[in-house]
């Protein structure tokens, strides 16, 4: 299996320092288990993980590459991520009660998950994750849009 650059200056890098890059399998459900070798530069590694893990350090060659629309939606994404606190939470549809934790990251996408307990017997499980964006989005209960979870107290 060969290890493909993805610029010149990742060809340099490669031959000057062998680094390498592995992607996941092809398709693990097939039996295609094949593994692509690439090598990517400082640069050209920014650039990649921007597209593809929605890193708000978005630089290419030094610039930063993201529209104005893209960078307000991104401190829009991080002030929601920073408004979920630690505490008792009231779930709106159902009225059910939810011991928040905190927010966590997801190991493989980076993605914010909230990290929760619900508070009644629940036969399915105890401990409960859900996107940071699901979590705090408003949700329509009767003709109205309401938040999704109701911060209630700051108590653990």
């Amino acid at each position: 299996m060969s290890i493909s650059p993805i610029c010149d200056f990742c060809k340099k890098e490669l031959t000057d320092f062998g680094g390498l890059v592995f992607s996941p399998p092809e398709n693990s459900e097939t039996g295609n288990s094949q593994v692509e070798k690439l090598h990517v530069c400082k640069v050209c590694y920014q650039g990649m993980r921007s597209m593809f893990m929605k890193d708000p350090a978005t630089m290419v060659g030094g610039e930063d590459t993201r529209t104005a629309e893209e960078v307000e939606s991104r401190k829009k994404y991080e002030e929601m991520v920073k408004s979920v606190k630690p505490g008792l939470y009231k779930h709106s549809k159902t009225g059910n009660m939810y011991r928040v934790y905190g927010v966590g990251k997801h190991t493989e996408t980076l993605e914010d998950l909230v990290v929760y307990e619900s508070q009644y017997d629940n036969p399915v499980s105890k401990i409960w994750v859900r996107p940071a964006k699901m979590f705090t989005e408003l949700v329509l209960i009767d003709g109205s849009y309401v938040p999704r979870f109701v911060f209630v107290s700051g108590t653990l």
